[in-house]
């Protein structure tokens, strides 16, 4: 018999991640991508250059990210690639990495925020 110890922890990522007010749009640069082929998942450093950002990691001056099921996406980002994007700013445990919903790069939208935060929301239900 096998226990779900991630179900109080999944159910309030879900709680949080359904709700559009928890998001906020930031602009970056990219410092550094690493693709996990076996998780299907793209980890960025970001410097977060918004005039509001939230402080997300005080002792380094850039973000960790994630783009989940990136294989799905037709994106190509590159290292010192400026872009807009959409995350949201709670921490839910050590090593908890915070998602990219929704990317613009040169203006054009490369993720819309629909179908990235549906995407994400299916990722906390099925791989969390």
């Amino acid at each position: 018999m096998c226990c779900d110890y991630n179900k109080p922890l999944r159910e309030k990522m879900l709680s949080y991640y359904e709700q559009d007010a928890n998001y906020e749009v930031m602009n970056g640069k990219i410092k550094s991508l690493y693709y996990i082929e076996e998780q299907d998942e793209l980890f960025l450093q970001i410097d977060v250059l918004s005039d509001n950002q939230v402080n997300y990691n005080q002792s380094k001056s850039y973000c960790d990210f994630v783009l989940v099921n990136w294989s799905y996406y037709e994106i190509e980002l590159k290292v010192d690639d400026e872009i807009m994007f959409t995350s949201a700013s709670t921490y839910f445990y050590n090593g908890h990495v915070l998602p990219i919903i929704h990317i613009e790069l040169n203006q054009v939208q490369l993720l819309s925020f629909a179908e990235g935060k549906e995407n994400y929301i299916d990722w906390i239900k099925k791989k969390f």
